[in-house]
């Protein structure tokens, strides 16, 4: 049957973490745009449809037909949790098949992942709650890996195997080690005022050390929470978000013995 309103992605070999998103139209039919600008040879293709997805389609070459046909998919209900059993908010979760058959690090609706670490995968970032969702999922042996804001890529601080079958929701429990991970809280003012909506950020200072941008926003009291920190020297900046537009950096070092978690 001919499906409508299907996202099918478009990658190349040259740029795995990037892809261009079409959608079909009512007779299931999908166009690309010349793209004679960025020199594609060969591309991979893959859909996205309503609890479906097709297998990764490809080399493939420009100026031919291609037809992807969608099987039915399974989907993931998850909970990442600590070794105590507490909820572990923003982790970012990422579910491997065994076998290549996803074309690029992807939300699972076929649009691009904004989230970077480790391999290409379905994304997805743990609510306040710990909990995720994942659909649609192919079916078969996948590899769930962890990683939080401050973890190194390619370095998950927790792993699993499942199976997902189709038509069926795999629920998911991951547990993971947070030693040497913390918080940090604090408030942003003006001139003695609370500033809401002031973005805050905490990089590492340590050569060699990897932590990416881990960002939280103040509310109305000038409060932040940055979550997942690791210990180190780190690098603490405020942004402005109102029409003072100013920043402000403040050094600080947090040994593994001071950590409160």
């Amino acid at each position: 049957n001919l499906v409508a309103g299907a996202s099918v992605a478009l990658m190349t070999e040259d740029n795995p973490t990037a892809s261009i998103v079409q959608v079909t139209d009512r007779n299931g039919v999908f166009t690309f745009p010349p793209m004679n600008h960025l020199s594609i040879s060969s591309f991979y293709l893959q859909a996205y449809g309503q609890d479906a997805m097709s297998r990764r389609s490809g080399r493939l070459g420009p100026g031919k037909d291609h037809v992807l046909q969608l099987e039915e998919a399974g989907r993931i209900e998850g909970v990442v949790v600590d070794k105590a059993g507490y909820a572990v908010a923003e982790a970012i979760v990422i579910a491997i098949p065994k076998k290549d058959a996803l074309i690029t690090a992807m939300s699972v609706d076929g649009s691009r992942s904004s989230v970077y670490r480790g391999p290409n995968g379905i994304k997805a970032i743990t609510t306040q709650r710990g909990e995720f969702q994942m659909e649609p999922v192919f079916p078969g042996e996948l590899t769930f890996e962890v990683y939080l804001a401050s973890s190194k890529p390619w370095y998950p601080i927790a792993t699993a195997k499942a199976t997902v079958q189709a038509g069926r929701t795999l629920n998911a429990k991951l547990v993971v080690d947070l030693d040497g991970v913390a918080e940090i809280e604090g408030t942003v003012t003006i001139d003695g005022e609370p500033v809401l909506n002031t973005i805050v950020e905490v990089y590492t200072d340590t050569r060699g050390e990897w932590m990416r941008g881990i960002e939280a926003t103040t509310d109305e009291k000038g409060w932040y929470l940055l979550r997942n920190v690791r210990a180190g020297n780190l690098r603490i900046i405020a942004y402005d978000g109102g029409t003072h537009h100013k920043s402000q950096t403040k050094n600080i070092s947090i040994a593994e013995d001071e950590l409160q978690i």
